[in-house]
């Protein structure tokens, strides 16, 4: 039923003082959570956004210390992640937006940015 999955929720956490990370997906069909292939960096405060193509492009975020622009793209099919380009600056707290022509606007975001780029 793996091909029958509709989204991705991805998130970090703190536990014991060890940063991990996991992403998890809903089967909308068997109703159970299922574990899934590992983002190549903890995040949170971060974007995820459904491409045309049906992968999910999961942009900047916050590590606990450090902002990110780092960008990767989970393939729903295999289940794998893989690193994409990196934004021009470091963001979380910032919107991700898919627009009419299939390009994704990522904008804002903490702290003070006032800058905007396209995917």
């Amino acid at each position: 039923m793996k091909d029958n999955f509709a989204f991705v929720i991805s998130f970090s956490f703190r536990r014991f003082w060890e940063e991990k990370k996991s992403s998890l997906n809903l089967c909308l069909f068997c109703l159970e959570w299922q574990s899934t292939g590992n983002m190549s960096v903890a995040r949170h405060v971060h974007t995820a956004s459904i491409l045309s193509n049906g992968k999910v492009l999961v942009t900047g975020g916050w590590t606990g210390s450090v902002s990110l622009n780092s960008a990767e793209l989970y393939d729903p099919s295999t289940g794998n992640w893989t690193t994409t380009g990196t934004m021009s600056v470091a963001r979380h707290v910032h919107t991700a937006s898919l627009l009419s022509n299939k390009t994704i606007l990522v904008t804002g975001g903490c702290c003070s940015r006032n800058s905007a780029e396209l995917y």
